[in-house]
This record gives structure tokens, C-alpha cells and sequence, in this order.
């Protein structure tokens, strides 16, 4: 949204003339490791000046392309479902966008969490996708593309709504994605365009003792500076039981750069799209 122009950059701006490529995996130059990290920007590059601080090893028995899946996805969900939502076992979420990079990683981690899940898409090849690759029953995917998703919750909760919304949507799905939040749930805000649209929004609903969370990462990154361990830490102890997991990807290499971009504003991508730098080594040891 940034590339087209939908939304201006955050605070990052400060620190780099390159706003784009915040997520990267490749190998440090003193040791040779692979690691994965993120960054203030300039991460579409052959090399990056990264802090100790940003980035962690990648595990053992990920790629350096499924590695960079799970970084902001991830790391953007830690922050909003974590953190934030407090998210307990066996509670109801709806999930907008679920076929999305962030989409995908909030169901393995409400599927870790035993979360009764409600996800919307846009397109009936990314419904068949969620029902073959997650199991989702299709009486539980709605679609985004209209507000009818709110009387689907509200029928398939016998009108108590759900504990959490994973919002994505703007205008007027915002405004019906809000009214399906149970009485004490929250509304987890994900989405920038409203903000920065300044988008107004009541406050009857607030009497239901519900929460409206936003989550602005970015800001988060610059203001704690521990926040990327802390992530990394939990990122490791939860990447092989299936909370944290790689997602789908479609790979461009470096030159086709303009491509993956064009192909993104489309809306047809499953998943995460990955700018490929070169090939990885197939060693994944330490290459001296």
C-alpha cells in the first residue's frame, strides 16, 4: 500500500531514504550463519546494515524464503493477538483476509490455540484453498467483499458475536466487522488506511465493555527496542509445534522486482510474495 501510494510510510522515514523491504534472510558476513531479521527499509538488496538486535538464526528446517514468511506476519501477530488481545484458549475470532500472509498465520496460531475460527476472503479459488489446506468448514468462510459477513456471524454465534475480530477491511466492512464483536471482545486493528483517513467511528458499542486495539508495528519496533528478541525468543520455542509455521509463497527473482509488485496489486495472491536475491547455498551450516 505504501508502493501505490494508499498510505503514506511511518516513522521509519526517519531513519532510511527506503521505506520498502523491512523483512530479509540471507547469512551474516562475520560468521556466515543464516539469520532473518528485519529492518527500517532497504531490505530489496544484495546486502543489508543490520543491528545484532533485529535479527535471530533461522531454524534448522527452514529455508532462507520460508523463513522471510514468517517475520512481520508473525511478528505483527505476536504484538496484536499476544500481547494485546491477550487471545485464550478456545475463544472465537473472526479472521478477515484469511488467505494472506497474515491471514494464514493467524489460523495456525488460533488453530495451536483451539480457537473456534470464522475467516472471510475475497475469492472462491481462496476458499477452496483455506478448505483444502486448513480444513476450514465452508459454512465458516464469508466473504469480504460485502458487509453480509456480519449477519453470518451473527447467526452462526446465535447472536452473541465473537471474542476477537482480526480486522483488515476498511469503511464500511470496518463498521460491520466492529458490530460483530461479542459483549467484553475485542476489535484488533489492523488495518492503516481508516487511520489515516481519520475514519470516525461511534462509541455506543463501548457500553458492550468490548476493546479497540490498534496495532501499529512499526511504531512499536522504534519505541521498545527488546520488542524483536522478545519475538524471536517466542518465534523459537513455538516453530515446531505448529503455532509458527512458514505459509504459502510465490518467488520472483530480483529482476522481475516490478512484477511482483504489479502481480500483489492485483489481489490474486495466496500467501506471501517473496523477492528472491539469488539461490541458497544447499549447506545450511555456518559457511566459513
Amino acid at each position: 500500500m505504501i508502493a501505490t501510494g494508499r498510505i503514506p510510510p511511518g516513522p521509519e522515514v526517519l531513519f532510511s531514504d527506503c521505506t520498502l523491504g523491512s523483512e530479509f534472510a540471507g547469512r551474516r558476513v562475520d560468521t556466515g550463519e543464516r539469520v532473518m531479521g528485519m529492518n527500517m527499509g532497504r531490505g530489496f538488496a544484495t546486502s543489508t546494515n543490520a543491528s545484532i538486535n533485529s535479527m535471530t538464526p533461522i531454524p534448522e528446517h527452514w529455508s532462507m524464503a520460508e523463513a522471510v514468511t514468517t517475520l512481520s506476519t508473525y511478528s505483527t501477530l505476536y504484538y496484536a493477538l499476544i500481547k494485546k488481545a491477550q487471545i485464550k484458549k478456545g475463544e472465537s475470532i473472526l479472521i478477515h483476509s484469511a488467505a494472506g500472509g497474515v491471514g494464514q498465520s493467524a489460523i495456525n496460531m488460533c488453530l495451536h490455540y483451539g480457537c473456534d475460527i470464522y475467516v472471510t476472503v475475497g475469492t472462491e479459488e481462496k476458499k477452496q484453498f483455506l478448505v483444502k489446506e486448513y480444513n476450514i468448514p465452508v459454512n465458516r468462510i464469508f466473504n469480504s467483499r460485502d458487509i453480509l459477513f456480519k449477519n453470518h456471524i451473527i447467526e452462526a454465534t446465535n447472536g452473541r458475536g465473537v471474542d476477537i475480530v482480526l480486522n483488515s477491511l476498511s469503511g464500511d466492512k470496518l463498521d460491520a466487522s466492529y458490530e460483530c464483536v461479542a459483549n467484553c471482545g475485542r476489535f484488533v486493528e489492523l488495518g492503516r488506511f481508516d487511520m489515516i483517513q481519520n475514519k470516525k467511528l461511534g462509541m455506543f458499542d463501548f457500553v458492550r465493555d468490548i476493546q479497540f486495539l490498534s496495532v501499529v508495528l512499526d511504531v512499536k519496533l522504534i519505541d521498545d527496542m527488546n520488542f524483536c528478541q522478545e519475538f524471536y525468543d517466542w518465534m523459537h520455542k513455538n516453530c515446531t509445534n505448529g503455532c509458527v509455521k512458514p505459509i504459502n509463497y510465490k518467488v520472483f527473482n530480483a529482476s522481475e522486482a516490478e512484477k511482483a509488485f504489479r502481480f500483489m496489486t492485483t489481489g490474486k495472491h495466496i500467501g506471501k510474495v517473496v523477492i528472491k536475491m539469488r539461490d541458497e547455498e544447499m549447506d545450511r551450516q555456518p559457511l566459513k
